[in-house]
């Protein structure tokens, strides 16, 4: 989720994938929590350390567009989020948290492409 620039179409975008995302994650999550482990007390942006928790029983959408059914499996996520507020409303939001640790909790498997090799062997040379 990245920064408008004031244009009322673009806010109004903004705000739509913002509250897409929540959604998203609440119907994937009914029981979601987030506990706050630190505030950055500053002006702008505002800053924030969170673990977020919740069972894994409703439908999740993935990066590749999609959607992993409930698992049943608890999660627990920590994460960052940045917010700028201007004219009382949120300019920018962003979240960041390791997508890997989360798939992972689901079931999610990293899987390489046909270029690795058992030990290493064969792994291209910096550059290639």
């Amino acid at each position: 989720m990245d920064r408008e620039d004031g244009d009322p179409d673009t806010c109004d975008r903004g705000f739509q994938v913002r509250a897409s995302f929540y959604e998203d994650l609440f119907k994937g999550f009914p029981d979601l929590r987030m506990t706050v482990w630190h505030t950055v007390h500053c002006a702008d942006p505002a800053v924030t350390e969170w673990m977020l928790t919740g069972t894994h029983n409703g439908p999740l959408m993935l990066p590749g567009g999609g959607v992993l059914d409930g698992t049943g499996r608890p999660v627990a996520v920590r994460g960052t989020s940045t917010c700028s507020v201007g004219n009382d409303k949120i300019i920018t939001h962003r979240i960041y948290y390791d997508q890997l640790e989360l798939y992972s909790q689901l079931g999610g498997e990293l899987v390489f492409d046909d270029r690795s090799s058992p030990a290493g062997e064969g792994r291209p040379a910096p550059g290639d």
